[in-house]
């Protein structure tokens, strides 16, 4: 029986411990199960009675895009995020605390861009660092690093493009990584390419006026153009859990 997937775009408790208990004397139940949780903030997971590990799959917030800070050069792009993911024991009764990584905000004319959110299970368990804002005005966003990130598997997020020297488009942001690969940076103002495997967003590519944002999950955004306001926003994060139904 293949898995079923049911997303939660919005904040809150998952609590399976009813759910998994009917699927342990239903033949309609799946044999496996996927979570995603796609809006950011605080959400929760509670493992049902015999669920003792579970797979997890992070992705971080897109950093932001900033505006044109010397009014000839299109802005510096924002970072993509890190993916972080493995394997955690989990107790069954036991709530886990989700966080899923903020987008980063694009800068406007004396406000920067901001970074992307870290995305996290079990606070410290498994964590995806969230792509970088600008630090100058003009260097791009750093991506997510798998040194800042917690998991067995983990990948660095894409660079956002720098500003100097690239003429009056608004510069790319970097992209998320996924499950099998790291982010591609941006070059110029073209995005860097996704991660390859599960989730990982494009970095959006800029263009003359105002920047765009990443593409979910983590993808960094686009930096203004020339004379233009505000930078692209990067792209919420998000998380997977994986489990089988226990029997």
């Amino acid at each position: 029986m293949p898995d079923e997937t049911i997303t939660f775009p919005a904040s809150g408790g998952v609590d399976l411990l009813p759910v998994m208990e009917s699927w342990r004397t239903s033949s309609a139940g799946p044999s496996a199960y996927t979570l995603e949780f796609t809006t950011a903030g605080a959400h929760s997971f509670t493992p049902g009675a015999g669920q003792t590990a579970v797979y997890i799959d992070a992705i971080g917030g897109g950093g932001g895009g900033d505006y044109s800070n010397n009014g000839v050069d299109g802005g510096p792009g924002g970072g993509g995020a890190a993916y972080a993911g493995g394997a955690v024991t989990v107790v069954p009764g036991t709530t886990y605390a989700i966080n899923v990584g903020a987008a980063g905000v694009g800068g406007v004319v004396g406000v920067p861009p901001t970074n992307g959110g870290n995305t996290t299970f079990g606070v410290t368990l498994i964590v995806a660092e969230g792509g970088k804002a600008t630090v100058n005005g003009d260097a791009g966003g750093v991506g997510g690093l798998a040194a800042n990130s917690t998991g067995t598997v983990k990948f660095n997020g894409g660079n956002g493009a720098n500003e100097t020297g690239g003429g009056a488009t608004g510069r790319g942001g970097g992209g998320a990584a996924g499950s099998t690969g790291a982010g591609g940076n941006a070059a110029g103002a073209t995005g860097g390419v996704a991660g390859t495997g599960y989730g990982g967003g494009t970095g959006a590519t800029g263009g003359a006026g105002a920047g765009v944002a990443g593409t979910a999950p983590g993808g960094g955004g686009s930096a203004a153009g020339a004379g233009a306001t505000p930078g692209g926003a990067g792209a919420v994060g998000r998380l997977r859990i994986r489990f089988p139904v226990p029997s």
